[in-house]
């Protein structure tokens, strides 16, 4: 038997502050953090590859001639591409391996965002420093990720920042369920009520009703998780 899963959208004793704004409040200091490394890479790069100076290179096309400037330009192109890849959806941040293929999808994308606008401006970026800032960006963004799982990781792992759902279905496949959110707590999820077709299944301590009652009445939604 399938199992359904519900969460509570809006309860009048819900906490002020949910587990959904505290992870989009991290979210944002992530995008902000990207930015950040981004900018170190092509920074890095640009010293790697011309050396410590504030002029513009010899031998290299330029528009402004101030270098972070003229190649600086990818950093809002890796962005908006991180973005565009979801690389900042709450469905899969701190989950899984789909945020990292995200990240990865996102700066290919913006790596061939940068080749085209710089062959339809006719401008001749210098491919060492197109390699080195792509190469050490992604290492960087990478390790920022894994950095922001662990935390956010711990934090589940203490049972905060969790999302509470009421599980519907058999009792063998709520158990299970439970189970699995049980062992996997960095997943964010934490089973507080199940409707089974016997309402004398126990499914470890989560209460439990019978299929025509309305489970979300029986569960306390303001003990979670702060």
């Amino acid at each position: 038997m399938s199992t359904a899963v519900a969460m509570q959208p809006h309860a009048a004793n819900m906490p002020a502050n949910p587990p959904r704004l505290r992870i989009g409040h991290v979210i944002a200091a992530v995008a902000v953090a990207d930015g950040v490394v981004i900018s170190a890479a092509a920074i890095a790069a640009i010293q790697l590859k011309f050396g410590l100076s504030l002029s513009a290179p010899e031998g290299v096309d330029t528009y402004t001639g101030l270098p972070f400037v003229d190649f600086g330009w990818l950093v809002p192109f890796w962005l908006c591409a991180l973005a565009a890849s979801d690389s900042y959806s709450r469905r899969q941040f701190a989950r899984g391996t789909d945020e990292f293929r995200a990240v990865l999808k996102g700066t290919a994308w913006a790596a061939a965002a940068v080749t085209m606008t710089a062959y339809l401006l006719n401008y001749d970026m210098s491919r060492g420093f197109f390699a080195l800032s792509f190469s050490l960006g992604t290492i960087a963004l990478l390790l920022e990720r894994m950095a922001s799982r662990s935390f956010v990781a711990r934090r589940r792992s203490r049972n905060e920042w969790m999302h509470l759902v009421v599980a519907v279905g058999g009792t063998d496949a709520v158990h299970e369920l439970n189970e699995a959110l049980t062992r996997e707590p960095h997943l964010g999820f934490r089973l507080v009520g199940a409707c089974v077709p016997a309402a004398a299944d126990r499914i470890s301590d989560v209460p439990s009703s019978g299929p025509w009652t309305r489970p979300s009445r029986r569960v306390d939604w303001s003990r979670p998780t702060r």
